[in-house]
């Protein structure tokens, strides 16, 4: 299972967690929980965002090197 499929897999398990908790019948004991998971998700889900947005960033600063190093 690659990266993507682990985010999507997770992002797909807090909607449902979200929808289960926000139901009349969960509780509060339900929308706690939930509400916990839901808000543990959002934090890994930023987390692998910026850690992907920080790996373009660099291969962009790294291929824009090399462009300027190869035409001097």
């Amino acid at each position: 299972m690659t990266d993507d499929d682990v985010l999507a897999h997770l992002a797909g398990y807090g909607a449902i967690v979200a929808v289960l908790a926000s139901s009349s019948w969960s509780g509060f004991a339900g929308m706690a929980l939930g509400g916990l998971f839901v808000i543990a998700v959002v934090i890994v889900l930023g987390l692998e965002l910026f850690r992907y947005l920080t790996r373009r960033l660099r291969r962009e600063a790294e291929s824009a090197a090399a462009g300027v190093s190869a035409s001097d």
